[in-house]
């Protein structure tokens, strides 16, 4: 037996801490958890025992073990689905994998659950079974007994309390504190009316599910669509369903409650239609089945729910020592004994799939809970999402426009550390939403205090205890773009700006000399020179700015590149069917390549499309070799709608990059040491099928080999430049 209770994190840590405190630390312990050698990981081992028993080197088998490796589809699945293959193959391979077979199912390691508990209440753990030191999660010390949880709870009879952490808690808690701070005032979450007309119509019909716990997914978003519902139940529903098995029978479930269709268990037993009316005349649940037992048969709450187990667990004998005594029970109650057969036949696909209502129930709630705050504080919520879904920058930005709230960069003078309410129409991103910044975050802002930076050269001073590579991801991601212009160069002058503050700092520590003086003087002047870099008025190129911001903050506030595309002729999966051919457009993100069991090269990655819709998109070997793809790159993908499990995917047939009609830039200079003064800052407007440079230099007539962004022409109108663009 065990007992589940999800707790955000910080109160999962309490709980175990209490049952510690309240019971005593010999009466608490972890559980064991074993690792065990799967077929592929045998054959990871095998070369090398076979290497090291024939004093070769370890790696002298490698490329057979792969091999072998690469046989297997399923990573689950045992050495003995691949014997017939390895049968043919020579006898070197056979001889590694007859070592995998010895190896298969060893125990390879031990561990902790991850939030299993054993609590003796009256007593010491060691007098009831072993112990044994392992490490947790956090590399600590933790006693653990050494049995694992189907042994603990099957076999030795102890209760398995699983303490669950729940990042949605997290969420909700934070939510609650962001709304207490700003408003003053305490949201009991757990108290909330269940019948709030706003959250069903614009949160839950509307689709708009993103960041609500449950409905994320498109399968659950269509289901919603289908289902359109209109209370609490309908989302207790919706959860039980939506798992496999029980989707078979969602159809019949939508007829009922759309178009009013009988089920056919109800019209032909009406004594069920108060038993299922809130599923719409199906049985989904387990007590509805144990409730069906009790109506219909007459049994006991005890023998309806060992029936309801001898189905789920396919008791084919104990099934039918139970059926006449089912059949005699609704005979009594005036239910033939041909309809109670049917009837019992008709409960066991639902028995088998039956979910428990009370869990369902329980995680609705907190999905009801997380829908109304995003409807009625959505600021607040979004901030508190993105502490535990840091990674959905996209649906982010999509959410927040489609409720008119800007969301804005990071900056060292106006971000806390995690994501902030700023005014009454935005949020905006912590300084922790940078890309490894993690403890900088907190000290930029330590910093700073109550106050601001007044300068980057202030900045870089306060700070001077964050590292090189710290500094370099605040200014390239845009949080100093408050205090420079150019993101590039001030990043380059500040690395050698910090380096001149701490030979400064030991070049004072030194004796007054001479030598002494004239070494803080040069210092001084490189410091200047450094600043004078730093202060370039020189705006980074939007296509540079895009780039980092992708790269350090997996997000565009410089505006997306589709904004300037018409994206009109292309298609979004949001309007897609399954298998339907696509022609859409968006970004290239989260690009991987690996290869296949045949060693062939394909690709993976995700497509942000116009609407901020993040869709996984599949390149098999025979589209790659065609296909141009690159990191943050606006790409056509053509191809067919595909669904993984929940997940739509496109599986692309041609990925190619979408050609941008620039122009010309036509201008003039006097010399070649204008040129070459000119040329350097012209690169920093570097961008793929951009506006091509041609210019006359000394009269000469010459041709940049690289284009560049529209935006060079400020800094031609800068230089007094004269130009012209066809």
């Amino acid at each position: 037996m065990d007992i589940d209770t999800d707790f955000s994190f910080i109160a999962r840590n309490f709980a175990v801490s209490y049952a510690t405190k309240t019971y005593g630390a010999k009466a608490v312990a972890g559980i064991m958890t074993k690792t065990k050698l799967g077929g592929k990981s045998a054959l990871t081992y095998a070369p090398k025992l076979l290497a090291k028993e024939q004093g070769l080197d370890l790696k002298a088998y490698a490329k057979e073990g792969a091999y072998l490796r690469g046989l297997i589809d399923d990573d689950n699945a045992p050495l003995s689905s691949i014997e017939e293959k390895v049968a043919q193959e020579n006898e070197t391979m056979q001889k590694i994998f007859s070592y995998a077979k010895m190896l298969e199912g060893m125990i390879l390691s031990y561990g902790q659950h991850a939030a299993g508990t054993i609590v003796i209440m009256d007593g010491a753990i060691e007098d009831y079974i072993p112990l044994m030191m392992t490490k947790d999660r956090e590399g600590n010390d933790k006693l653990v007994i050494q049995a694992d949880m189907t042994a603990a709870e099957a076999q030795l009879g102890f209760i398995k309390f699983d303490f669950l952490g729940l990042k949605n808690l997290n969420v909700i808690t934070k939510a609650q504190r962001l709304i207490t701070e700003r408003y003053h005032k305490t949201i009991d979450t757990y108290h909330l009316p269940l019948d709030d007309k706003a959250v069903y119509e614009h949160i839950f019909q509307n689709e708009n599910t993103n960041f609500v716990f449950q409905f994320e997914s498109d399968g659950m978003k269509k289901l919603l669509r289908d289902l359109h519902p209109t209370c609490f139940n309908d989302l207790i529903l919706a959860v039980s369903v939506y798992r496999p098995g029980p989707m078979d029978f969602i159809p019949d479930i939508l007829d009922s409650k759309n178009n009013g269709t009988l089920s056919k268990i109800t019209e032909r037993v009406p004594i069920l239609r108060d038993v299922l009316k809130e599923t719409y005349g199906y049985p989904v649940y387990q007590e509805q089945v144990m409730k069906i037992m009790t109506t219909c048969a007459g049994f006991s709450m005890g023998m309806a729910d060992n029936v309801r187990r001898f189905m789920s667990k396919k008791k084919e004998d104990k099934l039918a020592a139970v059926r006449p005594e089912f059949i005699s029970g609704c005979e009594k109650n005036g239910i033939s004994a041909d309809t109670a057969n049917w009837l019992f036949d008709q409960l066991m696909p639902f028995a088998k799939y039956g979910f428990n209502k009370s869990h369902a129930a329980a995680y609705s709630l907190v999905s009801y809970i997380t829908a109304w705050l995003k409807e009625h504080y959505p600021k607040e919520y979004f901030c508190a999402a993105m502490l535990e879904q840091g990674d959905k920058t996209m649906q982010l930005r999509f959410d927040c426009a489609r409720q008119k709230i800007d969301v804005l960069p990071p900056d060292v003078n106006e971000s806390e550390v995690d994501w902030s309410v700023e005014g009454d129409h935005a949020i905006r991103a912590g300084l922790s939403a940078i890309k490894g910044l993690k403890d900088g975050a907190k000290e930029i802002v330590k910093q700073r205090g109550t106050k601001p930076f007044g300068s980057i050269e202030e900045f870089l001073t306060r700070t001077s205890s964050l590292k090189s590579n710290e500094i370099e991801m605040v200014i390239l991601s845009g949080a100093c773009d408050g205090l420079v212009k150019n993101r590039v160069r001030a990043n380059e002058a500040a690395k050698k700006y910090i380096e001149l503050l701490r030979k400064e700092e030991s070049t004072r520590s030194k004796a007054e000399s001479e030598k002494r003086t004239k070494e803080l003087s040069k210092i001084e002047t490189e410091k200047q020179e450094c600043l004078t870099i730093m202060h370039d008025e020189t705006d980074t190129p939007k296509s540079v700015k895009r780039s980092l911001e992708m790269t350090y903050l997996s997000m565009f506030f410089s505006g997306s590149p589709l904004e300037e595309i018409d994206v009109s002729k292309y298609q979004s999966i949001s309007n897609c069917k399954d298998f339907d051919s696509i022609k859409t457009i968006g970004i290239i993100t989260k690009l991987r390549t690996f290869l296949t069991k045949n060693g062939d090269k394909m690709a993976v990655f995700t497509l942000v499309d116009m609407n901020s819709v993040e869709t996984p998109v599949v390149v098999f070997p025979s589209a790659l070799e065609k296909a141009s793809l690159s990191e943050n790159a606006v790409s056509v993908v053509i191809g067919k709608v595909g669904k993984r499990e929940d997940e739509r995917q496109i599986i692309a047939d041609s990925v190619t990059t979408e050609q941008k009609e620039s122009g010309t830039i036509f201008f003039s200079v006097d010399s070649f040491d204008e040129w070459n003064d000119l040329y350097e800052k012209l690169l920093t407007y570097k961008t793929a099928n951009g506006f091509t440079l041609s210019m006359t230099i000394a009269g000469q007539i010459h041709r940049a080999n690289f284009t560049v962004e529209e935006e060079v022409v400020d800094l031609l109108k800068d230089r007094g430049i004269l130009y012209r663009m066809i």
